[in-house]
C-alpha cells in the first residue's frame, strides 16, 4: 500500500511530498519507505527514537510539538495532539477499513471475549462473513454457514498472527487487521474494546456500528484513577460518532445508568436474564447435566433457547448476541436456531470430560466478579464436589486477592492456591494474601507451582466432582520474573489424563 503524506494529513499545508509504503509507531519495526509516528506512551517517549527510525531507511517521521532540535536527512512533521489523531491517521492509511464493515465493538470487564466469537459465529452462520479481534487474537472463522454448531474456529491472519498482549491493539495494528479482514472478504467484525483501549485512544480512527455493553465490576484499578474515570472510559463507546445500536445488560447497575444516558438517534436494545422491563428477556432458565434452556421473550417474538454452554451467566451472552443478529434484520426465529447452536471459546467455561474422570472447566475468571459467576456457574452444574484451582497475578490489583480467596472458599469444597502470572512478585507473598481472605473451615491448599496444583487436585478428585481451573484460560505462557515461559491448562490437564489412561 503506498499514500502520499499529504492524504494522510489533509488539515495541515505546505507538506513535504513523501510517499508513506509503510506506518508504525515502534521503532523497532520500521522499514524502508515507512512513516514513523514518535508518540508519547506512559513510559516511553518515541521522540527518543527519532534517529534510529532514520537508520532503518524511515522517510519522514511525525511527532508531538514542539518538532525536536535533531538533525536529520528526512522530514520531521509536528502533528498537535498526535496520539489522539494515530488511528484516523493510521485508517486513512489502510484505505478506512472499518466503513467496509459492520463493526460491533464489545466493552464490560467480564464477557468481552465469550460475547464476541458468538458474535461473530452468530453473524457467520447468519451469511455475514464476521471476523473478531480481541484477547486472544484476530481471525475469521473457517467457514460461514454451519460455523456456530463447530464453536469457535479460527484461522489465523496473513504474518501468522494468532495472539496479542492487549484485548485492543494499538490504533495503528487495529486498522492494519480492519483491513486484513476487508481483504478476506469479511464484511463484520466482532471486537473488544477494552477499558485501557478507550481511554487511551486506540479506536480512534474505526466507525462502530453497533455497542455492546457486558456488565462493570472492579478491575484495571492499577491503571484508571478511580471507579468514575473507568466508568467514564467505558461510556465513550455510547456516545461513539455514528454509533446506530446499543445492546446494553440491564441487569448490571451501570448497564441501567447507560441505558438512560445515550443519546438520542441510537436504538438501544436492553437484554436482561431475570426483569420484563428489558427489550429482550430471558426466562425459565434452565441448567442441566450438558447444556442450559430458557426461553426468550423479545420484540420480534418468542422462543425456546437450548445451548450446549455452561453457565448462567451465558444466558446474557446469548441475548447480547440475539440483540446484535436481529438489529441488522435477520428473522428472529434463524437467529434463534443459531444461537441455540453457538459453541464454547476455548478457555471460557470451556468444559473437558473424560470417562471415569473429573469434569474440567477451564476459565479465564481473574477478577473476583469473574471468579464467583463461574464457580457459582460450575456448582450448579456440578453432581460431586466442587474443586477450585487458582491465583492472582503480580504486580496488579492487590486488593482483589483477599477477596478472591473468600469467594473460592464461599463455593468451593476444596481450594488450591497457586501461581497465575506472578511477574516480577513473590508467589508466596500473593498466595498469603489470596488465603487471608479464605473462609474458616474449608479445605485449603497452597502450591504454587501450577502444574503440580492442577495434577495433585485431578487425582484427588473424584469422577463426579467438578474441578475448575481459573484465571489463564486460553493462555500458552506464564509471566514469571520478566520472562514468558511456555504453559497451558490445557496442556496440563491433557498430561494428566494421557499418564492416567
Amino acid at each position: 500500500m503506498k499514500v502520499m503524506l499529504n492524504e494522510l494529513l489533509p488539515d495541515h499545508h505546505e507538506l513535504p511530498e513523501l510517499l508513506i509504503e509503510g506506518i508504525t509507531n515502534d521503532s523497532r519495526k520500521v522499514g524502508s519507505g515507512d512513516l514513523f509516528v514518535a508518540v508519547t506512551g506512559l513510559n516511553v517517549d518515541g521522540r527518543s527514537f527519532i534517529a534510529d527510525a532514520q537508520e532503518k531507511n524511515a522517510v519522514g517521521i511525525l511527532c508531538e510539538p514542539p518538532r525536536p532540535e535533531i538533525e536529520l536527512e528526512i522530514p520531521i512533521v509536528a502533528v498537535k495532539n498526535l496520539k489522539a489523531s494515530v488511528g484516523n491517521i493510521a485508517s486513512r492509511f489502510y484505505g478506512n477499513p472499518s466503513d467496509q464493515l459492520l463493526v460491533v465493538a464489545i466493552t464490560g470487564t467480564n464477557g468481552k471475549t465469550s460475547c464476541s466469537h458468538f458474535i461473530a459465529q452468530g453473524l457467520s452462520a447468519m451469511g455475514t462473513r464476521c471476523g473478531v479481534i480481541g484477547t486472544m487474537g484476530y481471525g475469521t472463522l473457517t467457514s460461514a454457514k454451519g460455523a456456530a454448531a463447530k464453536g469457535a474456529q479460527y484461522r489465523p491472519l496473513k504474518n501468522n498472527v494468532s495472539g496479542t498482549d492487549l484485548t485492543t491493539p494499538d490504533p495503528i495494528v487495529l486498522q492494519e487487521y480492519l483491513a486484513y479482514l476487508v481483504d478476506d472478504d469479511c464484511s463484520a467484525v466482532a471486537l473488544e474494546a477494552s477499558s485501557h483501549g478507550l481511554a487511551q485512544g486506540r479506536l480512534n480512527g474505526t466507525q462502530i456500528n453497533v455497542a455492546v455493553f457486558t456488565n462493570m465490576t472492579r478491575d484495571h484499578l492499577d491503571y484508571h484513577a478511580d471507579f468514575d474515570s473507568y466508568h467514564e472510559s467505558k461510556q465513550q463507546l455510547f456516545s461513539w460518532e455514528g454509533l446506530k445500536t446499543a445492546v446494553v445488560n440491564l441487569d448490571d447497575e451501570f448497564g441501567r445508568r447507560l441505558c438512560s444516558s445515550i443519546g438520542d438517534g441510537v436504538e438501544v436494545l436492553a437484554v436482561s436474564a431475570s426483569s420484563s422491563e428489558a427489550d429482550i428477556y430471558g426466562k425459565d432458565i434452565r441448567l442441566h447435566d450438558d447444556g442450559l434452556s430458557f426461553s426468550v421473550c423479545s420484540p420480534w417474538g418468542e422462543a425456546k433457547v437450548r445451548s450446549p454452554l455452561v453457565g448462567r451467566f451465558n444466558v446474557h451472552n446469548l441475548l447480547s448476541t440475539l440483540g446484535v443478529i436481529c438489529s441488522q434484520s435477520y428473522g428472529f426465529e434463524e437467529a434463534i436456531s443459531v444461537i441455540s447452536e453457538i459453541g464454547m471459546v476455548k478457555g471460557r467455561m470451556e468444559v473437558i470430560r473424560n470417562p471415569g474422570q473429573p469434569t474440567v472447566i477451564i476459565d479465564y475468571a481473574h477478577t473476583p466478579d469473574a471468579l464467583d459467576k463461574a464457580l457459582q456457574a460450575t456448582k450448579e452444574h456440578c453432581l460431586g464436589e466442587l474443586w477450585c484451582v487458582f491465583g492472582c497475578g503480580g504486580d496488579r490489583d492487590k486488593g482483589k486477592r483477599p477477596l478472591m480467596g473468600e469467594i473460592a472458599s464461599t463455593h468451593a469444597s476444596h481450594v488450591v492456591i497457586t501461581d497465575d502470572n506472578p511477574r516480577s512478585e513473590s508467589s508466596l507473598v500473593i498466595a498469603n494474601e489470596i488465603a487471608h481472605g479464605v473462609v474458616a473451615g474449608v479445605d485449603v491448599e497452597i502450591e504454587a507451582d501450577r502444574r503440580t496444583a492442577i495434577w495433585k487436585t485431578l487425582s484427588n478428585a473424584g469422577s463426579r466432582d467438578v474441578v475448575l481451573i481459573a484465571g489463564k484460560g486460553h493462555e500458552e505462557y506464564q509471566e514469571v520474573s520478566g520472562k514468558k515461559l511456555a504453559f497451558s491448562d490445557h496442556d496440563v490437564v491433557g498430561d494428566y489424563v494421557s499418564s492416567s489412561q
